[in-house]
């Protein structure tokens, strides 16, 4: 028997595509393993109104930095030279400062009429870290494409990794000290900054930062200029999807008392939201781009219930559970 595995795993790994998924998979396995086993110790330092507000901050930045790249990031991958794909990073980079600016600009004169809108005055001072979050995960993303794409798998899972230990610890340590939601939101701006830096070094290895100009810049902003206009648009309904049901329920359905539920928003149970969009391709308004050629995009709507119905069974009971935990956070609270 253990011939066989060894004889299959030798098989399995010796194909190179099937070694990159299983660095990728195990990085990924392990950094969302690191929130479970902290999240009993975080449910007694932090109350359900803290992973409320951070519910609201996540939601928030997450709709924001799908955007704040204008999806170039998506064109990392296509040049044949590595010299192209360098300055198209560096121009998702400008575009990401642009826009993290003007959100700055937005908060800085319009923080008490927006918080009202969204009935989280409680949030108060944090809102200004918005920007800078949502710039992180933006950054994140241009990096994790760009090292994707240098074939960098093992240190794009060694950056996940750091990126949940270096989360699960800033929100222990702060949580002794009784920070609130602000240990919760410096956790996830600290931790996206560690993993952006293990990238970053990583591109800064390569040489290729020096072989980037202003004119290429400029010429490849406009060769793929498809993915600003076409791709953003899709990126936004799919995000949208699943985060602004959490802000909806939140803000509108129910009262500012009962807005700290569906806790942790940034992990594996999530919101049943996030699981069911997904769960269920297509069961939800999607806006999908089909590409047809390197240059040319379609934006095609479709809704799928019948094909969505396919899965309901596989994902029956991982839901109830996450139904469970979600509307009940201090379950983790009466296991220790």
């Amino acid at each position: 028997m253990r011939n066989k595995i060894n004889s299959f795993k030798f098989r399995f790994l010796r194909d190179e595509f099937n070694k990159n998924v299983a660095i990728l998979s195990g990085g990924i396995a392990v950094s969302q393993l690191i929130p479970i086993l902290v999240s009993p110790a975080l449910t007694r330092l932090y109350s359900p109104q803290d992973f409320g507000i951070l519910a609201i901050f996540v939601s928030i930045t997450t709709i924001l930095s799908v955007i704040a790249n204008g999806r170039y990031e998506l064109a990392v991958m296509l040049p044949e030279k590595d010299d192209d794909a360098i300055n198209i990073a560096a121009v998702a980079f400008i575009v990401n400062v642009i826009f993290s600016f003007f959100c700055l600009f937005l908060i800085i004169f319009f923080k008490s009429h927006l918080l009202r809108i969204l009935k989280m005055e409680s949030m108060g001072i944090w809102a200004y870290f918005i920007p800078l979050t949502s710039f992180f995960i933006a950054l994140f993303n241009l990096l994790n494409y760009t090292n994707n794409r240098f074939k960098l798998y093992r240190d794009i899972a060694k950056s996940n990794i750091y990126k949940s230990i270096s989360y699960a610890l800033v929100k222990l340590i702060l949580g002794f000290f009784k920070t609130g939601a602000g240990g919760l939101i410096i956790g996830q701006i600290t931790s996206q900054f560690v993993a952006n830096s293990k990238l970053f070094d990583n591109i800064k290895k390569t040489g290729l930062l020096a072989s980037i100009s202003l004119r290429q810049i400029k010429e490849l902003a406009k060769l793929y200029s498809n993915f600003p206009t076409f791709s953003v648009l899709a990126g936004l309904i799919n995000t949208l999807a699943y985060q602004l049901t959490n802000i909806l329920i939140r803000c509108f359905l129910w009262r500012v008392d009962l807005r700290s539920i569906l806790p942790f928003p940034d992990d594996p149970w999530t919101s049943p939201f996030v699981h069911w969009n997904r769960r269920f391709p297509g069961f939800l308004p999607a806006c999908s781009i089909r590409t047809k050629s390197q240059f040319h995009y379609k934006i095609n709507f479709q809704i799928n219930p019948k094909k969505a119905s396919l899965h309901w069974a596989s994902c029956l009971h991982f839901d109830f559970y996450s139904i469970y935990t979600s509307f009940y956070p201090g379950i983790w609270a009466k296991m220790v």
